[in-house]
């Protein structure tokens, strides 16, 4: 009787534990006391009770305080499985329904979905949604498992909700259809990029259409929730709400949407699921425009003006025409520091008139814009291209920031089917008028000041498509007295005929004139040749030095020489008088030779240097007066290049270049004497120095010598006079000596033998 009733005691004692509950367990378990007292709270023990098998991920007490309110029916459903699992039978990445059921948000009411993922060595670490298991495998009976876990797990939100934790842009009407319980079940197939300005051209989100964004969104919307483990290996097309399929290619190592990865799977939601892709989805039906794509990366200051000056045409579909839109953002966009009387072309300023793609930029390019001013007559004014280097390989071109308009760098670059835009740093600045554009620059002071003496600048100013190449201020310190000459009220005219020689009234760019063999007009209706060669660029004798300063009515060049037209005929006489040599011109007349200087070389002393002689003793000696106003006359040198007859035939002028810049005027035969050259110039017929002293003739002595020269001859011979004189008197004295002796001289006796 003994061994029956003991296994009658084991029996019963094993259906005791075959009929333990979950509720049994958790409440043995001082860490479930907060989640025994929501389950009585909700009245789900009787029903927990019933449950013939399942799983349930219990919240530990810590993972309440989190909580700021209490926790209903639907999350602690939320928490269980309909069926038992142990620790090692969940797959990472597994999605199973839980027995929380919303109506009509899933496909026969299934319940919600909770995701299992495996992280840590070796896959040991299971986690629940986002909660960590602490404690697994808590068995209740052979059909049912608790696993204590460290949060409380909230049930999904909509679709709809989900997007608006991304940064999201959907259209309330769209937003929506993806919150609401119905029947027709939706995935929605985010971007990764929305939080990030667009870069590429799917990447556009930011339309203000919503006809267009709503498309876009049902283009990424499946009608049914597909979960990563659902998808079949190879291509699968599914049908998306707009009635256009989409490509899913899933293999071992990646999963691709229309060829777009996707780099997060399996985001839940109660009505659906989301994944993440590397980029946006766009569907052939949609049709971009720039101001899409202008919308998209949020330049909305920018078409607002665009569309308020009525260029809005520039931004919808064309067929036949292509341009580039230089864009600076809304935070640098001041419009209102842009007067209104010019904004209309400061926008066009900012399109080009052809589309033109970043590999095709090189340094130094002047881009046509869509601005064509009167001041151009009609012609488009140029943008300035500044590359990272002319060398630079095409494949170094995406680096958009080595690429500026004008001073604006470029950050960005979409192309846009046949469009380009250019996100640039900063807004362009219109070109200025020619004066505010080179009183800047310092190397054209001279040259600016000329126009003011001239009132040249008033033609240039008014001229329409004028090209000028301004000489710097060495070009004219290069022309010497000339400048002198120039600027002096005498010279006024010939000043303006000089400067309008530098301008035409055409548009010449300096990429145009590298190859070019050009005749042009200028505007002293004098032609003038320019001729490009090996990328140098001459106008005449002189070169151009630096090219394309844009400025509003057209464009400047540097040059390195000041040139004289034709029609500006420098004589001696006009430059006396801009020099003020009133004492040489007296000289002249009164000499009578005025004439003679013509074609030869005119020194000429100054004022002062006349002060330093009786200079009306002078005047009233007409020989010597002829004699020294010859001197001044110089013909062209002779064979050794520094030596000048002069108009008087005795003498000789030695002119010498004594380095660091000074030249020196020096008489021939009158070596202790020098003049200063003060200044030159090149005169039409001649030239002529300015010299800080008044030459005089040379003095003559014995055989029409220069006296300085007879001097120094006998200097130089003197020692030897009298070393001669002394060897002839001591020859002599010794002579003597002998003679006074007595001595004879003795025959040879050889000799005097040889005669007997």
């Amino acid at each position: 009787m003994f061994v029956p009733s003991l296994l009658i005691l084991s029996i019963l004692g094993f259906n005791v534990l075959a009929y333990k509950t979950i509720i049994d367990v958790l409440s043995e378990d001082p860490r479930f006391e907060t989640l025994i007292g929501h389950l009585q709270r909700t009245r789900l023990v009787p029903r927990i009770n019933r449950l013939p098998a399942g799983t349930f991920f219990a919240p530990v007490n810590e993972a309440f305080d989190a909580l700021d309110e209490n926790v209903d029916e639907a999350t602690l459903l939320y928490h269980i499985l309909p069926s038992g699992k142990r620790s090692v039978d969940f797959q990472h990445g597994e999605i199973l329904q839980s027995l929380y059921v919303r109506p009509g948000f899933l496909p026969n009411n299934e319940g919600q979905r909770l995701k299992f993922s495996r992280i840590g060595v070796l896959g040991r670490t299971l986690i629940v949604n986002e909660a960590q298991v602490v404690t697994k495998d808590i068995s209740v009976n052979r059909n049912t498992y608790i696993h204590a876990i460290d949060r409380v797990l909230n049930p999904p939100e909509t679709i709809g909700k989900w997007t608006d934790k991304i940064p999201a842009l959907l259209t309330r009407g769209h937003r929506s259809t993806l919150n609401e319980r119905s029947q027709t079940i939706l995935q929605f197939v985010a971007n990764s990029a929305f939080a990030r300005a667009a870069g590429s051209s799917s990447t556009i989100y930011g339309f203000r259409s919503e006809e267009d964004l709503g498309r876009i969104l049902n283009y990424t919307t499946l009608g049914v929730p597909l979960y990563i483990a659902d998808i079949p290996e190879g291509k699968t097309a599914y049908d998306t709400l707009t009635g256009e399929p989409i490509i899913i290619e899933s293999s071992q190592d990646a999963i691709t949407v229309n060829n777009v990865p996707v780099i997060e799977t399996d985001w839940l939601a109660s009505n659906g699921v989301i994944h993440i892709l590397d980029d946006g989805l766009i569907p052939d039906s949609l049709t971009f425009d720039t101001r899409k794509y202008l919308y998209g990366i949020n330049a909305t200051k920018m078409v607002s003006l665009i569309d308020t000056y009525d260029l809005g045409h520039y931004l919808d579909s064309h067929m036949d025409r292509f341009y580039s839109f230089l864009v600076p953002p809304n935070d640098v966009l001041n419009e209102d520091t842009i007067p209104n009387i010019i904004k209309k072309d400061w926008l066009r300023y900012h399109i080009l008139n052809a589309s033109w793609y970043p590999e095709y930029l090189e340094d130094g390019m002047l881009l046509p814009s869509e601005l064509r001013p009167e001041e151009l007559a009609g012609q488009s004014q140029r943008i300035p291209v500044y590359t990272k280097s002319r060398e630079r390989e095409i494949s170094d071109m995406k680096d958009d920031q080595s690429i500026r308009f004008g001073r604006s760098r470029v950050f960005n670059s979409l192309a846009q089917s046949r469009n380009m835009i250019y996100q640039i740093s900063e807004p362009l600045t219109l070109p200025v008028d020619i004066l505010t554009s080179l009183v800047l620059d310092l190397e054209l002071s001279t040259f600016v000041a000329t126009l003011y003496v001239s009132g040249v600048i008033d033609e240039m100013r008014s001229a329409r498509g004028i090209t000028v190449f301004a000489p710097t201020n060495d070009a004219f310190q290069q022309l010497g007295l000339v400048a002198k000459y120039l600027v002096h009220p005498l010279g006024k005219n010939d000043l303006q005929s000089v400067l309008r020689y530098h301008a035409a009234e055409a548009l010449l760019y300096g990429k145009e004139m590298e190859t070019a063999q050009l005749v042009i007009n200028t505007l002293a209706n004098v032609s003038t040749n320019i001729t490009g060669t090996g990328g140098r660029i001459r106008m005449g004798d002189a070169t151009v030095r630096s090219t394309n300063r844009i400025v509003s009515n057209g464009v400047v060049h540097k040059l390195d020489q000041v040139l004289l037209p034709s029609n500006v005929q420098i004589t001696h006489s006009q430059l006396l008088t801009a020099i003020e040599a009133h004492a040489m011109q007296r000289l002249l007349k009164q000499a009578n030779i005025s004439e003679l200087a013509k074609g030869n070389i005119l020194l000429v002393p100054t004022d002062g240097a006349f002060d330093r002689i009786d200079f009306d003793a002078l005047l009233n000696d007409k020989e010597n007066l002829q004699r020294i106003a010859k001197l001044h006359i110089l013909k062209a040198p002779s064979y050794n290049g520094y030596e000048f007859p002069t108009l008087s035939s005795e003498d000789l002028v030695i002119i010498r270049d004594a380095g660091y810049g000074l030249w020196t005027v020096q008489l021939k035969g009158l070596n202790t004497f020098h003049a200063r050259v003060l200044g030159r110039a090149n005169l039409t017929k001649g030239y002529l120095m300015e010299i800080d002293t008044v030459l005089m003739p040379v003095p003559r002595g014995f055989l029409g010598l220069p006296l300085e020269t007879i001097r120094e001859f006998v200097r130089t011979m003197s020692p030897l006079v009298l070393c001669l004189v002394g060897f002839g008197g001591w020859t002599m004295y010794r002579f003597y000596r002998r003679r006074r002796a007595g001595y004879e001289t003795i025959q040879d006796t050889d000799g005097l033998e040889a005669n007997q």
